[in-house]
């Protein structure tokens, strides 16, 4: 398992494994997993017009097939909201930052180191939402599984098939919580270390086209300031 696949899967609301005929997640599923797993974001939306907003474009936009897998990563998209949003703030902090840094002379080191620890500590908060969700999918499974042996009226031809498919995907995703929990603080770093790379590199290829278009600029400034020659 790639040290970063944990964090993709959460980020990303991946193709599901096999498409199903029942209508797609969508709006109403939404709401429903901010309900029951994010209250205090709906509670904040109806503060701050704001996260408003931002909450109602994900709201509104997001569509998946109907499958576990993807209820899940609903889940986990919906805990993992404000984190997402602070990674946001946090890249868009740090370009603003860099451009100040450059005609400030503030230490550009400083910067960087600063906003690496707040990325890391975004990480960790995201790394520890997968185990939950993780952790959540496992007791749904081992409820299903107390519910086949309970029901009298399951035929045993049907029970025990059942009950072994739950016993193995109990046992899959035991060891996927293991494997996740293992080195995880090193996995954190890693991936906190892509990521504030990858900021970086976004933003300084970014400049050459800003000082560009800030030379562009300044040159029609100075053509339209020209006083006419005189004939």
């Amino acid at each position: 398992m790639k040290k970063n696949v944990w964090l993709l899967a959460v980020l990303a609301v991946g193709s599901a494994l096999c498409a199903q005929e029942s209508a797609p997640f969508g709006k109403e599923d939404v709401l429903a997993a901010f309900k029951q797993y994010n209250p205090a974001a709906l509670e904040k939306a109806a503060a701050d017009d704001v996260y408003a907003d931002i909450l109602n474009k994900l709201v509104t936009s997001y569509t998946a097939p109907r499958t576990e897998q993807n209820r899940y990563e609903l889940i986990g998209l919906v805990k993992n909201f404000d984190n997402s949003l602070r990674l946001q703030l946090l890249r868009e902090k740090y370009f603003e930052s860099r451009t100040l840094q450059t005609m400030s002379g503030t230490s550009l080191a400083a910067l960087n180191a600063q906003t690496h620890t707040q990325i890391k500590q975004v990480l960790q908060d995201i790394f520890d939402t997968t185990i939950a969700v993780k952790n959540i999918q496992l007791g749904d499974y081992k409820a299903q599984l107390k519910q086949v042996r309970k029901d009298k009226t399951l035929p045993a031809a049907e029970k025990q098939p059942r009950a072994a498919q739950l016993n193995t995907q109990i046992k899959q995703l035991k060891q996927e919580i293991r494997q996740l929990k293992q080195d995880s603080k090193q996995k954190v770093q890693y991936t906190a270390d892509a990521y504030f790379t990858a900021l970086v590199i976004t933003y300084e290829s970014a400049q050459p086209r800003q000082l560009r278009a800030e030379q562009s600029a300044n040159h029609d400034v100075k053509a339209n300031h020209k006083k006419p020659v005189a004939q």
